[in-house]
């Protein structure tokens, strides 16, 4: 995990410039060590470059039941069971303000599926606004459905890091 812990009992954290720039130093608890050129072993780029290339075709909205433009996609892939109650009303709240707008999520556990779309449609939003996606997909398949959506909305105790 790049970020800081903000915990008192982790001393040190492993970082570069990249990730931890000087003018972000303030915002650690943790010593920082920092490494000579990157400590991340792995690079988009160099790994995904295929979804980084502009002439790549990727995939369509059409193709995971979503709406196409001019609709805003609102995503996250986290398991279900991490949305809360309280988590799951401000999404509520932004689908509301938010004409048109969809929220695309991972379709695990499925069991939770009804529940959630009968408390959308108990907060006021049509239970289609919520779409579930594939619950598991190759990982190039799922960082090629992930240019999908407009924006990510992040779960306050897992996030999606």
């Amino acid at each position: 995990y790049p970020g800081t812990m903000g915990a008192s009992y982790i001393n040190y954290n492993v970082t570069d410039k990249v990730v931890c720039p000087d003018h972000d130093r303030e915002f650690y608890t943790e010593k920082l060590f920092y490494m000579p050129h990157c400590y991340q072993t792995n690079s988009f780029k160099e790994l995904y470059g295929s979804i980084c290339n502009p002439s790549t075709i990727l995939q369509r909205r059409s193709d995971h039941q979503l709406p196409e433009e001019p609709n805003f996609v609102f995503c996250n892939f986290c398991r279900l069971g991490r949305i809360t109650p309280q988590l799951f009303e401000v999404w509520m709240n932004i689908l509301r303000r938010v004409p048109g707008s969809v929220i695309w999520l991972y379709k695990h556990p499925h069991a939770a599926i009804p529940r959630l779309q009968a408390e959308a449609v108990a907060a006021g939003v049509a239970h289609q606004r919520l779409v579930f996606g594939a619950a598991r997909s190759p990982k190039m398949e799922h960082l090629k459905r992930v240019t999908l959506a407009d924006l990510a909305l992040d779960t306050l105790v897992y996030n999606g890091h």
